[in-house]
């Protein structure tokens, strides 16, 4: 006898704080955060809220660029985002 399975979706927009509601990547990481790439900039999910990660203009620490392409997570942690203007690495464990 099959099981009946109930599947429910939970939909993240502006208004939960997505920077853009176009996304141009996905994945997770160990810690279960997912990450988001958007046209304006990163945004880490926990399973409730959203925070944002965007470019800061001077610090050279902070995102190359606004627009981002992708987001990929390594084997060793790491989150690799490819942005309009490079690729930056993101160290979890360091933020």
């Amino acid at each position: 006898m099959a099981q009946s399975l109930t599947i429910s979706f939970q939909r993240l927009t502006l208004q939960e704080g997505l920077t853009a509601n176009y996304a141009t990547g996905i994945t997770q990481d160990s810690l279960g955060f997912v990450w988001i790439s958007t046209i304006n900039g990163l945004v880490r999910f926990d399973g409730v809220r959203c925070q944002a990660f965007t470019r800061q203009s001077g610090n050279p620490r902070s995102l190359s660029h606004r627009v981002m392409r992708s987001v990929f997570r390594s084997r060793d942690g790491a989150l690799w985002v490819g942005t309009q203007e490079g690729l930056n690495r993101f160290e979890p464990q360091t933020r």
